[in-house]
């Protein structure tokens, strides 16, 4: 059951789920949103925890008793029903619990559901597809004749992405097999701020949405999985990051990969979300603070914020609805690596300049010498 799962729900009302599971050595913990059709219905929070030792059917069947929380809708945060009953006159009461019953079987999760104002509630998800390589369509072409390329997209309105292999756009944090975002906010962002508080020369108020964001995407840029991906302004950056990686057995990947996403019209069409664990499916790009981030400016980052599994799938979705172009990818041979990485560092784009420090230095040295 663990994974994330996606689909439309149906019963006393209709709308769309978007449901993740996590799995650990003795329970399931689950949450879940709620977003329905009728603008008049506020969308719903539920959570859920199991333990395996009360399930049926060899692991396949599973009931609890899930706790609903309504949205605020301008906030995008959970509260009581007390509290926001004022955006919804056409709605006399709401679900705090409902008696679940969700059964796995040929990657389908169905739900039964009735809530204690018994209201019912149906659905059959699929799960995310959680595709391992990259499916965006990708023009391949030389190291020369992608400096000719990129002055393509020098208007601004573009940003990019270097991957050494051309995997599918996925979140390190997705990419570890974690889905529920909201244990990750109160456990893991919790743990690190208390341990690394005492070593980072600015105290971060993680309450301040600004300032948490930019202690997350401190812990993306030193190893720490992250619900983050990172993108710069500059193609050359992207470049870098492609070469960067010196693979001696790169199996059937001959070439790297320079993802390029139309920032602009992303904008347009899917503005930003600053809550992480929002109640629908989201990409917003964000550019945080860099407070005890040496490396975000010259590296030129922005970076993408997701509560998302599948970010392709997503992104095609969006470009099918609006009848745009918005992700394409150039692939560059992997054995033009040498040539690629000397003209970068030409122009000033190395380890020693992306990486300030002790790290990027004897980096950029070992790939000068070794």
């Amino acid at each position: 059951m663990k994974g994330q799962w996606l689909g439309e729900y149906s019963g006393d009302n209709e709308g769309k789920i978007l449901l993740n599971i996590d799995e650990t050595r003795t329970e399931y913990i689950g949450t879940g949103s709620l977003y329905p059709h009728d603008n008049n219905i506020p969308y719903s929070y539920v959570t859920f925890i199991k333990e395996k030792a009360c399930m049926y059917e060899n692991n396949h069947t599973l009931k609890a008793i899930a706790e609903i929380l309504p949205i605020d809708p301008e906030t995008y945060q959970n509260f009581s029903w007390e509290s926001i009953k004022h955006h919804y006159p056409l709605v006399d009461s709401f679900s705090k619990s409902a008696d679940i019953e969700i059964s796995l079987k040929d990657d389908e999760l169905t739900i039964n559901a009735t809530t204690d104002i018994n209201l019912q509630l149906y659905c059959i998800l699929k799960k995310s597809a959680g595709k391992c390589l990259s499916e965006v369509p990708a023009k391949l072409i030389r190291w020369k004749d992608f400096k000719n390329k990129i002055t393509e997209y020098a208007n601004g309105d573009y940003v990019f992405r270097g991957q050494g292999i051309p995997l599918a756009l996925k979140t390190s944090f997705h990419r570890q097999g974690r889905y529920v975002l909201r244990k990750y906010l109160n456990q893991d962002i919790k743990k690190l701020h208390r341990s690394l508080s005492s070593i980072t020369s600015h105290f971060f108020d993680i309450n301040v949405p600004d300032q948490n964001g930019a202690f997350i995407n401190l812990l993306q840029h030193h190893g720490y999985p992250t619900p983050l991906l990172d993108w710069t302004y500059s193609p050359y950056v992207a470049a870098y990051f492609a070469f960067r990686e010196k693979t001696i057995n790169r199996g059937d990947y001959d070439n790297v990969r320079v993802f390029i996403l139309n920032l602009k019209k992303w904008q347009l069409y899917c503005p930003p979300v600053m809550y992480l664990d929002a109640p629908f499916p989201h990409l917003s790009v964000m550019e945080f603070i860099t407070i005890g981030n040496n490396r975000a400016v010259p590296q030129q980052a922005l970076t993408t914020l997701t509560n998302l599994d599948d970010i392709e799938r997503y992104i095609n979705l969006v470009e099918q609805e609006t009848e745009d172009s918005l992700l394409t990818a150039i692939d560059i041979p992997y054995n033009q690596r040498k040539e690629a990485l000397r003209e970068l560092s030409y122009m000033g784009i190395s380890a020693g300049s992306l990486f300030p420090g002790i790290d990027g230095i004897c980096e950029e040295l070992r790939e000068k010498y070794f």
